[in-house]
């Protein structure tokens, strides 16, 4: 045998293995084992364990795994390590924390969220060899934050006056608990008629900005709070502060309105609740206007609801509203009130004219005026007020109800002065009188009867036109009267008489004799109380020589209808023309002039030179012609037309001339 021991290699850690021994003889022969012997191989160091970890926000659980047949575990440590970061303090601080035990499963506590670990760990075999280390970092898991933001400032804004600006500073880091995302920020109005705002989310990296959407001048108290992925942390304490003012965003509501006088108002308003005053009252504006016209103001002081509103317009309506102001300016005017100031005593009355109608029982007097308008109050009443002249009666008065503009006062007496004056009412007063008329009352004869007109339709009839008269009593009928023509003597004597009722204004004499000359007259008469009363004369019997006289027709004689137009020329005088027996008149033009009808023509004399004159003749001057000497024919024309005259036996006279200056005559021709 050449050695007595030897080396087995290759064998397995912590294995069990069973040996025994033969020899082997030269033929290559295997003798007899010996006995078997067992043995173990030694345990191999532990290689580095497997870990897994898994983490909460303030935990970390690992569980080791060493499993080999090479080595038995008696012991598994783990232990935990903070990793140092800069700005988090706690990490250089850390305690790490070792745990070794046959439990392959560890879990270590009071870890800080949000924070970077280390965890290692080994396995110790039997034989107390330690094995090799393994590690593995982790990170805890992010929660809430655990303290509030700090803040810094809060400073309202005083050109929106509905935010404020916000400076903080974040949580602590240890308390931070991971990443901020988010900043809340919570303003609450402590006034009680505000509704909490929304909260308003602001990017949490910044440490600054605006809340917005609050309301003027009002208290808030402001909180903040940060966030992480987890939620939101603690508010921080509540900082009050104010937003800046502005102006009312609404007009006082007037109570009451109404005129103080014919020149005033009065108003009174609630004040503005703090909500809509937005700011300190500093005052009221109140404005007012007619229509559409130029409005104007008046102020009053903070603590003022009412005011008196004077030097206004009579009876006018004005529009009323209030406007309120704070530090922040003037709000807008509230709801429009109409008010309208008192009437007054109205106007003096214009325009009184008076007239009189006489009827067969009164005389009364028909006063009219000019209507006023409603400026100075609602017209009621207009009164009369008259009283006679130098009479001891007191003034009489006709209440007159508004609008009639006219009145009837009865009772006058005849012939008698009167004044008259008119003033008008209203609720509040009578008005100033109008100027006083004075007139002479009507009289109860009727006025004279003019432009008598004559014609001779026959040779015993007259038929007469004239005009009624347009003064005095109204005439109830005509009288028409044929007067002798007194050629010797002055005296006159009534030849025929007609009764012709009113308002006709023609009527017919008969009776008369042809050729025959007479005096004509019309007298208007009217009855008042049952007497009868008459228009002055026109013609006077006892001195007719001074009235027009006409000749009724000759039995073969007629005449034509006169024909009137417009003069031209130069009058220089006025032809008397003596006897025109049988003459033919051509007239060119006419015009009425003093009464009469001035006529331009030329006339040619017989053994004379012609003469060109303008004479005045009236019409009845041709029909005085035509009843004295036969027809007259009446031609108009733009030429000078001769008037040739003649004579049975005997020549025609020189015509005389009369001065235009001189008075002018009656209309007559002798």
């Amino acid at each position: 045998v050449a050695a007595l021991s030897t080396t087995i290699s290759s064998l397995l850690p912590n294995r069990t293995y069973t040996v025994t021994v033969s020899a082997i003889g030269f033929g290559g022969q295997n003798g007899p084992e010996s006995m078997i012997m067992t043995v173990q191989t030694l345990e191999a160091v532990p290689t580095a364990p497997g870990l897994s970890p898994s983490v909460t926000m303030t935990s970390a659980t690992v569980e080791l795994t060493s499993n080999s047949p090479d080595w038995t575990v008696s012991q598994y440590c783990a232990g935990i390590l903070a990793v140092p970061v800069a700005g988090q303090p706690w990490t250089m601080t850390f305690t790490p924390q070792l745990d070794c035990s046959s439990t392959a499963k560890k879990t270590f506590f009071g870890l800080q969220e949000f924070t970077n670990y280390t965890v290692y760990g080994y396995a110790i075999n039997t034989a107390m060899q330690k094995g090799a280390n393994a590690t593995v970092s982790c990170q805890t898991s992010q929660d809430v934050p655990s303290s509030a933001p700090r803040v810094l400032s809060i400073i309202p804004l005083g050109t929106t006056s509905s935010s404020i600006s916000l400076k903080w500073m974040p949580p602590i880091p240890i308390d931070q608990n991971g990443i901020i995302t988010t900043y809340t920020v919570k303003a609450v109005s402590t006034f009680p008629l505000v509704e909490k705002l929304p909260l308003s989310l602001l990017d949490g990296r910044p440490l600054s900005g605006v809340l917005s959407g609050l309301k003027p001048y009002t208290s808030y108290n402001v909180t903040i709070a940060a966030s992480t992925s987890v939620g939101i942390g603690p508010y921080s304490d509540p900082i009050q502060t104010r937003t800046a003012q502005a102006a009312p965003s609404v007009g006082p509501t007037i109570t009451m309105a109404h005129n103080l006088s014919s020149t005033s108002l009065t108003l009174s308003w609630t004040p503005l609740p703090q909500y809509q005053l937005n700011g300190m009252l500093s005052s009221y504006t109140v404005r007012y206007q007619i229509g559409s016209g130029t409005a104007q103001t008046i102020t009053r002081a903070a603590g003022k609801t009412s005011a008196n509103i004077t030097g206004l317009d009579i009876f006018t309506q004005y529009s009323l509203s209030i406007s309120a102001a704070t530090g922040g300016g003037a709000g807008p005017y509230g709801s429009v009130v109409i008010s309208t100031t008192d009437e007054s005593t109205p106007a003096q009355v214009t325009g009184v004219e008076i007239s009189f109608a006489v009827t067969t029982t009164t005389v009364s007097a028909k006063v009219r005026w000019s209507k006023l308008d409603n400026t100075l109050g609602i017209i009621t009443a207009y009164t009369i007020a008259y009283r006679q002249v130098g009479g001891s009666s007191p003034e009489s008065m006709m209440r007159i109800p508004a609008p009639t503009t006219t009145g009837i006062v009865t009772g006058i007496l005849p012939k008698t002065a009167y004044t008259f004056s008119v003033y008008a009412s209203t609720r509040i007063g009578d008005g100033n009188e109008s100027s006083i008329v004075q007139l002479q009352g009507a009289s109860r004869e009727p006025g004279r009867v003019t432009n008598i007109m004559v014609t001779f339709p026959s040779s015993s009839t007259a038929n007469l036109t004239w005009s009624a008269p347009t003064d005095g009593a109204a005439a109830n009928e005509f009288v028409l009267y044929a007067y002798s023509d007194a050629t010797t003597a002055t005296v006159a004597t009534v030849i025929a008489t007609a009764n012709v009722p009113a308002p006709l204004t023609s009527g017919i004499l008969t009776g008369l004799q042809a050729g025959t000359f007479y005096a004509f007259d019309v007298i208007a008469v009217a009855i008042f109380k049952g007497v009868r009363t008459s228009s002055q004369a026109n013609v006077n019997p006892n001195n007719i020589r001074n009235s027009a006289t006409y000749r009724a027709a000759p039995e073969s004689s007629s005449s034509t209808a006169v024909s009137v137009a417009a003069a031209s020329g130069i009058a220089i005088g006025v032809v008397t023309l003596g006897i025109l027996a049988t003459v033919l008149i051509y007239v060119a033009c006419t015009q009425k002039r003093r009464g009469q009808f001035m006529k331009y023509y030329r006339m040619s004399v017989p053994g004379s030179s012609t003469h060109r004159v303008n004479s005045y003749i009236s019409d009845s001057d041709v029909q005085n012609e035509a009843a004295r000497s036969g027809p007259v024919t009446m031609q108009e024309s733009s030429a000078d037309i001769p008037i040739v005259g003649a004579s049975s036996g005997s020549g025609i006279p020189n015509p005389t001339f009369e001065d235009l200056d001189a008075p002018a005559r009656p209309e007559t021709r002798r």
